[in-house]
């Protein structure tokens, strides 16, 4: 949903990497296919509790979803990637730009680095936000060596694509020589977090943070559902105490849909099932559960495995629930609107 937020696990954990003392830094890494970006960031991370993102991270996910057979003969097609990228970036330049920072600043990770910066729009954008650009470079032929080595087969047409043409880096860019051992190259990184004064991270806290611990009780209600369609399950929370659970499935006392059929067989997920359903939302036996136990769900958040439809929506607002946490999306922009203009505080958790 366009006015949803993404809450992650790691973002709850307080002692988890990237939750550590100091100011936030964020960085930015420019460099060429096998200049060995993906190296710096994942010492970065190792080490020092940087989080890594990159603006291919939804082209990748793209890819893999529609062209599952590209990933057979190679475990990464460049050129596939490279052109899923640029087709979407014809439409909108900034469309990975604008997916990428709205995810950086919905997590609000204090120590971040963008491990793929290759055009000069993605630079400036991340300049703009207090990016700090890093310069990793090798000599052409060890990094053709060492795509040879990692990917099978150096994809030599790719490696011609405008993505890799290079940006324009402001004067003073630091740069990280990879033209040599491993060991050289973590040293040089372990100088340069010296001079940004960034130390290493503390060990992390192993335990689950609390919108994972919840919306995987939600997934777990979710199994004693008896929908042929889709399991959902729901859990009502106050104060980090469970308050009600819900599952989506017949009214209580009714035959359950397994055995009495579906109404709604082979037609498509989507608005208005609720009309010609014999089950109650999950959400919807989340409030009804607290409700006949007498408890209130007002000021509570809801952890539900699929986004509300628009009924449970307005059920929700008016039992006063604050708060509406979801792990899949729904389409119904109704029920986002509703939950908008009611001031219900919306968020995607992602679990890692």
């Amino acid at each position: 949903m366009a006015s949803s937020t993404v809450v992650t696990d790691h973002a709850a954990r307080p002692g988890a990497a990237g939750n550590t003392s100091g100011r936030p830094v964020r960085l930015v890494l420019v460099g060429k296919a096998g200049a060995g970006k993906d190296t710096v960031a994942a010492y970065l991370a190792a080490r020092y509790g940087f989080v890594r993102y990159a603006f291919a991270d939804r082209i990748k996910r793209l890819a893999a979803e529609l062209f599952p057979e590209a990933y057979g003969a190679s475990p990464k097609p460049r050129a596939l990637l490279q052109e899923v990228g640029t087709v979407l970036r014809r439409v909108d330049p900034d469309v990975w730009v604008r997916y990428l920072l709205r995810r950086v600043e919905a997590e609000g990770r204090p120590r971040v680095v963008v491990t793929d910066c290759r055009y000069q729009n993605e630079l400036e954008a991340c300049l703009e936000r207090g990016f700090v650009p890093v310069a990793v470079e090798c000599p052409a032929e060890l990094r053709l060596a060492r795509l040879l080595l990692r990917d099978g087969d150096a994809q030599a047409g790719a490696l011609g694509h405008e993505s890799e043409a290079g940006v324009g880096l402001p004067p003073g860019t630091p740069v990280l020589d990879n033209s040599g051992t491993v060991e050289d190259l973590y040293r040089q990184v372990d100088a340069l977090m010296g001079e940004l004064g960034v130390g290493p991270a503390p060990p992390p806290d192993e335990r689950p943070g609390w919108h994972e611990t919840f919306m995987k009780v939600a997934l777990v209600v979710a199994e004693r559902s008896t929908c042929l369609r889709k399991k959902v399950g729901a859990v009502l929370v106050r104060e980090k105490r469970i308050i009600a659970t819900g599952y989506n499935g017949a009214p209580s006392g009714l035959r359950h849909c397994s055995e009495a059929g579906c109404l709604r067989a082979g037609e498509a997920t989507g608005i208005g099932l609720a009309d010609r359903c014999r089950a109650v939302h999950a959400e919807e036996n989340c409030v009804a559960q607290a409700a006949k136990f007498g408890i209130s769900a007002a000021g509570a958040e809801l952890y539900t495995t699929a986004f509300p439809c628009a009924h449970c929506a307005k059920t929700l607002v008016n039992a006063g629930v604050a708060a509406v946490r979801y792990l899949e999306g729904y389409p119904d922009p109704l029920a986002a609107e509703v939950l908008r203009e009611a001031g219900v505080e919306v968020r995607q958790v992602v679990l890692g």
